[in-house]
């Protein structure tokens, strides 16, 4: 299991540096921990199969709201000790390194967000955890999900969105342009579960077409 844990870091490591560059990597002078991996994870496709993923316990991600000035982003990251690896522009979601913390000491803690953490200060729209799919690619998923309903009228669409909202404490967005059957929803810090949790469990509802999240590639 070290073995495997050191490897799969490396691998980790190695498309970091490939996707960061510039980033100063390893500019930080105390050493980080490593806190290797977590299995167990899932997330469903379309065909409702379920997709393996793995937990990286070294690296946390988060999106700060946008009046939060890029000098109170960096504070904030070196108040918790974590190191700035990327962002996805245009908006400010960061991908950073813990260092002396495992990464789910930093996460939001939905339907309890009076914890001291990281995730739940007022700056933050949340931080996750981010995933390794099955081809070991860094997935960094965010508080946005799609949902798409198959065979039904719009009243009926609208009452399980309805009723998904006020269950599970959802914002509905804008819909998805030109396409009636398809809603778009953000998780908040006092949904009763996290992101990942409360899609796969939508994916399970009857005449849901699909459920998915929304998920930040592309690391600046």
């Amino acid at each position: 299991m070290v073995l495997k844990s050191i490897m799969r870091q490396s691998v980790f490591l190695l498309i970091s540096i490939l996707i960061l560059s510039g980033c100063g990597l390893f500019d930080n002078k105390q050493d980080p921990e490593d806190f290797g991996f977590e299995e167990g994870y899932f997330i469903y496709n379309l065909s409702k199969d379920k997709i393996p993923w793995t937990r990286n316990r070294n690296y946390v991600s988060l999106e700060f709201y946008e009046g939060v000035s890029e000098k109170k982003l960096h504070e904030i990251l070196k108040e918790y000790n974590l190191k700035y690896e990327g962002q996805v522009f245009p908006v400010k979601h960061i991908f950073a390194q813990v260092i002396n913390k495992p990464a789910e000491e930093y996460y939001t803690t939905y339907g309890d967000s009076t914890l001291p953490v990281l995730g739940n200060r007022p700056e933050v729209r949340y931080a996750l955890p981010v995933f390794m799919n099955e081809f070991w690619d860094p997935i960094m998923i965010t508080n946005k999900a799609t949902i798409r309903f198959d065979s039904l009228s719009t009243e009926q669409e609208l009452h399980i969105i309805d009723s998904l909202i006020v269950a599970d404490n959802l914002t509905r967005v804008e819909d998805g342009p030109g396409t009636p059957t398809r809603f778009r929803v953000l998780f908040n810090k006092n949904s009763p579960k996290d992101p990942l949790n409360l899609i796969n469990s939508y994916c399970l509802i009857e005449n849901i077409r699909y459920a998915s999240l929304n998920i930040a590639f592309q690391l600046n």
